[in-house]
């Protein structure tokens, strides 16, 4: 009986002399390895801002100011029409790009002339040629567009455009066409989905040969190669 309960006892003590220190280190090394894990960062790196040549489209609604109504004569902006925007072009630096650009929009019951009495648009009122009070804006031109970093793949954009604005039919007198430039400022954000970024732009073009000025405000996406 003392011989099995000293056996017992020797048996102890190996057990806990090989026990503890195999515990010990293996805590030991479970430290180490969650020290390691914080200190490095996950596998795989941020996906880079993609920059390059690129396609852009914006859908939106538009407001036409200049011109008179023709229920009353008054000049008033003209009820909000679709705006769409189609673009490509290139960025030249991480922060610019240019590019060209072609928008439609349209202009409802706005006469450039002169209203009658009865309600119709003419040139004026010793030229009693009639003139279209609703006609489509087709603008084709360049851009040029500044990207402001704010945040993490977050862009504040200024940008301006110049070109030729077609009008059709006739809101004047042999009026095809004028020239028109414009402002616009919006925010960009380059999404998680690799090649595609999303935006909102708030513009404004002017038409010195025709008085108009066009408002703009469309949701945007781009696709950049």
């Amino acid at each position: 009986m003392r011989e099995a309960v000293k056996q017992a006892k020797q048996m102890k003590r190996a057990l806990s002399g090989t026990c503890l220190p195999m515990l010990l280190g293996f805590l030991g090394c479970l430290a180490v390895s969650l020290d390691a894990a914080a200190a490095v960062p996950p596998l795989g790196e941020p996906l880079p801002v993609r920059r390059g040549i690129f396609l852009d489209a914006d859908i939106g609604a538009a407001m036409t100011f200049g011109g008179k109504r023709l229920t009353d004569g008054a000049e008033q902006p003209s009820s909000p029409s679709i705006f769409l925007k189609l673009g490509a072009g290139y960025d030249v630096l991480d922060r610019l790009s240019v590019g060209a650009a072609f928008s439609l929009s349209a202009v409802g019951g706005r006469c450039l002339g002169q209203v009658t009495d009865t309600g119709g648009c003419i040139e004026s009122a010793s030229d009693w040629r009639g003139n279209a009070h609703d006609f489509t804006l087709a603008f084709v031109g360049a851009e040029v567009v500044w990207h402001q970093p704010v945040a993490d793949r977050l862009f504040i954009t200024a940008g301006a455009e110049i070109g030729w604005t077609f009008t059709s039919p006739s809101p004047r007198a042999g009026m095809t066409g004028a020239f028109s430039f414009g402002l616009a400022a919006g925010i960009e954000w380059m999404t998680p989905l690799d090649h595609f970024s999303i935006g909102a732009d708030l513009g404004w073009n002017f038409l010195p040969g025709a008085g108009l000025h066009v408002l703009r405000l469309a949701p945007r996406i781009r696709y950049t190669f």
